[in-house]
């Protein structure tokens, strides 16, 4: 579950997110993305905040760094951290947050996935890379990605012509 998805927009359709996983994985994106932004946390804060399973939170975390460093030199500053990207055509309202995002030429995008389940994510990217393009207008093309704490990273280059 995705943590910005745990506060849901008025009318949106809400499903049972109360399980320690999710709380986990929003935990560790608090902590990732917060220390991102040279705001860092003790494990306890993000448990004790979003709750989930401490040792895991510790586990998941260090990996997620471990995986950011690996990354981060391709994210120039200024960073932003828990980007809303969102576009309105008529009655249809496409939205996505990302967890972190470097505007300049290119877009640079990160998304933390914490789950166990290795699905293939290049839908939701194209979405936000989409939404991006359309949100700053100055952009070539787009880098995400794809970072499942418990695996790999993945990455994608697309332009405005894809």
């Amino acid at each position: 579950t995705c943590p910005a998805s745990a506060h849901p927009a008025d009318g949106e359709a809400v499903f049972d997110r109360a399980n320690i996983e999710a709380a986990t994985g929003t935990a560790v994106h608090w902590l990732t993305t917060e220390r991102i932004d040279g705001r860092p946390h003790s494990i306890e804060e993000a448990v004790s905040l979003h709750g989930g399973d401490h040792d895991e939170v510790q586990y998941l975390s260090v990996q997620a760094w471990r995986s950011w460093e690996s990354i981060a030199e391709y994210f120039p500053h200024p960073r932003q951290v828990e980007v809303e990207l969102e576009k309105t055509f008529g009655e249809v309202r496409l939205t996505g947050h990302v967890d972190v995002l470097s505007e300049a030429s290119t877009v640079r995008m990160c998304d933390f996935k914490t789950g166990r389940l290795t699905e293939d994510w290049e839908s939701q990217l194209r979405g936000y890379a989409w939404l991006a393009l359309q949100l700053y207008p100055g952009a070539e093309s787009v880098w995400a990605a794809t970072v499942q704490v418990r695996s790999e990273t993945r990455a994608e280059l697309w332009t405005r012509a894809m």
